[in-house]
């Protein structure tokens, strides 16, 4: 096996490590094509194309449609078939020539003298790989000066025509470190707060490349936080308190209540149950939150104080927030599910006509009906789902009697 088939090989397997890792689809474009790789070129279908377009494929491209997928699972939005004539260069240029050099060997821009002449045009010599979304795309480079590499076109935001990488093979290697480490960046704060999450390659993989890139670049603060949930889901606790400490002088926007918040997941997961109710008390009492913060915090802690047995608090939690959020129709169900558990029916009851007169989950002008319909529903039906059905048909009935319009218990 040669040099280049042994990096086809390793690129395919990294490609697929990627796949069986992002199980969420975290990776931009994954939603899209979905890791799903089209069957491989045959060496016919390849010599066909070359010869009716008069041109000899990138030797490492060619490895790739033939030996792994002629397109589908790729850089983000996925991998043009190579054989597929559909491509975006019709909406922008007029119908390029493969079979001609590409024109350019430097650089340009639209504010720049145009350097090709009438009969040429600035996608001669190029075969299309990969749409990056707002207009921007990537391209294979296979007649001309630089055949060989792939280039960028970013004048759909007024940016320049660039050379991106040397290789195709180099191309599709810097997207999977982009992808690993942007799979990582979203995933591990989430994995570090799954007890049942089972060790995977692809985790050691994007945390083996976030670390090489840490060494050679500056870090900011999102890296010093990512760094800190490698550090938990290595069980390194004191090295992940001293990176959110970095953090936490790196960030401009709400820094006491993200480190405090990231503090208490290293708590979680060393299983200190005081300290993790600290630093989310922590967080609360910070005057620099914001909103999705404060509310991840109070689920957090909501969570952490059923886990340990402290049903009274964790009710009390709910009433609090469910007075601090009259607008919020979710913080009201919750509400109402709390004051059932606690023998507290007619007062549940309460809470959800109030929702009823304000008209949560639907417009002011609704009917009686509607507003019943919105505040009562989705819930019933929810607990019904749950398996709580003596609780469903206990509002069933509450809903029955607010549509109505029985005398209010209270």
């Amino acid at each position: 096996m040669s040099s280049k088939d042994r990096h086809a090989e390793r690129l395919r397997e990294r490609l697929e490590l990627l796949r069986s890792v992002d199980r969420q689809r975290e990776v931009f474009g994954a939603t899209t094509h979905e890791y799903r790789r089209l069957d491989p070129a045959t060496e016919q279908e390849i010599a066909a194309f070359e010869a009716a377009h008069g041109v000899k494929l990138p030797h490492d491209y060619r490895l790739w449609i033939s030996q792994v997928s002629r397109g589908g699972s790729g850089p983000f939005y996925g991998l043009w078939p190579f054989d597929d004539s559909e491509h975006d260069f019709a909406d922008q240029w007029e119908p390029a020539s493969l079979g001609r050099p590409f024109p350019l060997t430097a650089e340009w821009s639209t504010e720049m003298p145009v350097p090709w002449t009438d009969s040429a045009d600035p996608h001669d010599g190029c075969l299309y790989l990969s749409h990056q979304g707002c207009g921007y795309y990537d391209f294979l480079i296979v007649t001309g000066e630089r055949a060989g590499e792939v280039w960028t076109n970013f004048t759909a935001g007024d940016g320049p025509i660039t050379a991106s990488s040397d290789s195709f093979f180099a191309w599709l290697s810097s997207w999977l470190d982009d992808a690993f480490c942007q799979w990582a960046c979203r995933a591990v704060p989430v994995i570090v707060a799954d007890p049942e999450f089972e060790p995977h390659p692809g985790v050691d993989e994007a945390i083996s490349i976030f670390r090489a890139r840490c060494d050679a670049e500056e870090m900011s603060a999102s890296d010093h936080r990512q760094l800190g949930y490698i550090h938990i889901y290595e069980r390194d606790w004191d090295a992940a308190l001293q990176a959110f400490e970095r953090m936490k002088v790196a960030l401009t926007q709400e820094p006491s209540a993200r480190y405090h918040h990231c503090r208490s997941h290293v708590f979680r997961a060393s299983a200190d149950a005081a300290s993790q109710e600290a630093e989310l008390r922590a967080v609360l009492g910070c005057e620099d939150i914001w909103l999705r913060t404060e509310q991840d915090a109070r689920d957090e802690l909501k969570g952490l104080l059923f886990r340990t047995g402290r049903d009274g608090d964790a009710y009390a939690l709910i009433a609090e927030i469910a007075t601090d959020e009259l607008d919020d129709l979710n913080a009201q169900h919750e509400h109402a599910w709390a004051l059932y558990l606690q023998d507290r029916g007619d007062d549940a009851v309460h809470v959800l006509r109030v929702a009823v007169d304000s008209a949560l989950g639907c417009d002011d002008d609704a009917s009686r009906d509607q507003r019943v319909s919105a505040v009562f529903d989705s819930f019933v039906n929810g607990l019904a789902e749950g398996g709580d059905e003596q609780m469903a048909a206990f509002f069933q009935q509450a809903r029955d009697r607010v549509a109505r319009h029985s005398d209010d218990p209270k």
